[in-house]
């Protein structure tokens, strides 16, 4: 995926919407690869890492049919609504949850 995932809905035609809290960071990229790096980092205090674990300001949803297809996305690349947990298709808006340390807040966005 392109980033770390949260919560998924589903709609009213069986498609699921999955908010995308943050893109992919390269650091923790490669601690997968490094299974010795990441016993590390596990063992570091969660106050030294808030900075570099913070989301990218940047706002993304997936849209993925009931086969696991990628449908659409959804970007907000301006900074406005960012760390996504949550987005819920009803009566053609997108309503987008966020969690602490992203912009925090419940929005209501147009799907037209």
């Amino acid at each position: 995926m392109a980033g770390f995932p949260d919560n998924i809905t589903r709609d009213a035609q069986g498609n699921f919407w999955v908010g995308i809290f943050t893109s992919r960071l390269a650091f923790v990229d490669q601690m997968h690869n490094s299974p010795w790096l990441a016993g590390l980092m596990a063992k570091v205090p969660q106050a030294l890492l808030n900075g570099a674990s913070a989301p990218v300001k940047h706002g993304l949803i997936a849209k993925y049919s009931p086969q696991g297809e990628l449908l659409e996305s959804w970007h907000e690349p301006s900074g406005k609504i960012y760390g996504i947990t949550t987005a819920v298709n009803h009566n053609g808006y997108l309503y987008i949850g966020t969690a602490p340390g992203g912009s925090e807040g419940v929005y209501r966005v147009p799907l037209s």
